[in-house]
């Protein structure tokens, strides 16, 4: 949601230039779920394995061919 992306710069980069705080708010918004992540895989056809770490990145594992 905008008001948890908002939370993670306010966190985050509470100290930083008014201009890194909206580029990582940008970032923020731009970037995919892991629900929306495991769908894009599914959709190519790929069985792996997708998971959050921590509050601003995910993994993803598993075997190919």
């Amino acid at each position: 949601t905008p008001e948890a992306a908002q939370a993670l710069v306010d966190r985050y980069a509470a100290g930083d230039p008014d201009v890194l705080r909206q580029d990582f708010l940008a970032s923020l918004h731009a970037a995919f779920e892991v629900e929306e992540v495991q769908a894009q895989l599914a959709a190519a056809g790929l069985d792996l394995h997708v998971e959050a770490v921590g509050d601003r990145h995910l993994r993803v594992w598993g075997y190919l061919g």
